[in-house]
């Protein structure tokens, strides 16, 4: 995977945060916004040197969960980068409490201040305030995270497809299935194989075509670290 970064072209990519409490729990128990287990920060602290050990990646991107904001400190330490937030990495259906659909509140998600506090360097965008990301708005539906994933995909292509650019997305599994959903045409499996937390999904993307190089790539791991 990472031996393919000197290629030219724009690289991408995907990275599944780190195993959260909510990973590790039962779904039932599932809470709006959880942070890393122990585990999860292992996977995180395994990946960021990985990640800057052949050729240094240029920008790093999060989502603005608690999990994925804590599995990116890892890269940024190990690149030196300054990571920038991008909320529409964020996970479908957005921040919100309650398991079963017709039970879900909305949330306000982290906000700016809490962000500073605990994430100093990070760079806040301009839509996360002192209401948060999220706003407490109605959950997601899946139709509306299909369009942003396409949208991110097109933002990210129009950014950087005609630069030789690696880029890390930190960000979460759904959300990583239907941007993979929204580049390739085809993608074996990508219906029901899992994607481990921490693994990386590398993609170089071109104007007119994308080029899957690694799926779901966990070479960073020990077998016993390797959740979902």
């Amino acid at each position: 995977m990472l031996s393919d970064l000197d290629q030219p072209g724009f690289h991408l990519l995907l990275v599944r945060h780190g195993e959260s409490t909510n990973n590790a729990g039962p779904p039932e128990q599932r809470v709006a916004d959880t942070p890393l287990t122990d585990l999860g920060w292992t996977q995180a602290r395994r990946l960021g040197p990985r990640l800057a050990k052949v050729r240094p990646i240029d920008v790093l991107l999060a989502s603005p969960f608690l999990r994925t904001l804590q599995t990116t400190e890892p890269i940024a330490q190990a690149t030196g980068l300054a990571p920038h937030i991008r909320t529409d990495l964020h996970e479908t259906g957005g921040c919100y409490a309650g398991y079963h659909p017709d039970e879900r509140v909305g949330k306000p998600g982290l906000n700016a201040g809490e962000i500073a506090d605990q994430f100093p360097g990070y760079v806040i965008p301009s839509d996360i305030d002192h209401n948060g990301w999220w706003k407490s708005r109605t959950p997601e539906t899946g139709e509306q995270a299909a369009s942003r994933a396409h949208r991110q995909l097109d933002l990210l292509r129009d950014d950087y497809a005609d630069s030789d650019v690696v880029v890390a997305c930190v960000a979460h599994g759904d959300f990583i299935m239907l941007m993979l959903t929204a580049a390739l045409e085809h993608w074996p499996g990508h219906e029901t194989a899992p994607i481990a937390n921490t693994s990386v999904t590398h993609l170089r993307i071109g104007r007119n075509d994308v080029e899957l190089v690694a799926d779901r790539a966990t070479g960073h791991l020990e077998d016993s670290h390797i959740s979902f």
